[in-house]
């Protein structure tokens, strides 16, 4: 019953992605723009609807003894085909007038201070939680009514300060990394001539 249950699971997390695809094709009418954000989203549910292919065209599709293992594979990818539906698929099929006045305010920004990622963010003008950035999606909710409050920009620009954390993590963490392993390889080094307590050294070995 329980291996039932998981491929109808499946089945039916293809056919989400097959939907969501078409959907897809009811943004032509947005600007050009957003066709990078458009193109990236289909490029995404594709790979994921092969990835999911691959599970079904398992000989071992549904087999009891590597369930787990399949179940596991499952729930990641339907975990990536709803931020995709949930977040910047519903914000682009719902686009409106203020969306696109922000983006194209956010595109110009990031014009001026050379933000150099892949693609500028989108920008989603109903926010219930005032400014806020999902990095993963590359999206910044923005309050209904900024458009006439610009005197909150430095809180976009905080927001900003996010995706580009997200975008050059390693760039940005390993230099970091590098520092802190010397310095605490020092200090351990200094710690071999001294008596300290037994808590501080216990502190040095989680690190």
């Amino acid at each position: 019953m329980m291996s039932q249950f998981f491929c109808g699971q499946v089945m039916l997390l293809l056919k989400r992605c097959h939907t969501l695809i078409e959907h897809l094709k009811d943004l032509n009418n947005l600007p050009d723009e957003l066709k990078l954000h458009i193109n990236n989203v289909y490029t995404e549910l594709e790979k994921l609807a092969d990835d999911i292919k691959e599970i079904i065209n398992d000989p071992d599709f549904g087999v009891e003894i590597i369930l787990k293992n399949q179940i596991n594979s499952y729930r990641r990818y339907a975990e990536d085909v709803n931020i995709l539906e949930t977040s910047k698929l519903t914000l682009l099929y719902h686009f409106n007038r203020k969306d696109y006045y922000f983006y194209k305010f956010a595109k110009l920004f990031c014009e001026q201070v050379n933000y150099s990622c892949e693609e500028y963010p989108l920008i989603s003008t109903h926010s219930s939680d005032y400014f806020s950035a999902l990095p993963i999606e590359n999206i910044i909710n923005i309050p209904l009514c900024e458009d006439h409050f610009l005197l909150a920009i430095p809180d976009f620009v905080h927001e900003l300060g996010h995706l580009l954390y997200n975008y050059y993590e390693t760039e940005i963490t390993q230099p970091f990394s590098k520092i802190l392993c010397k310095y605490i390889k020092e200090q351990r080094d200094i710690l071999k001539n001294k008596t300290p307590s037994k808590a501080y050294q216990n502190h040095f070995k989680l690190l």
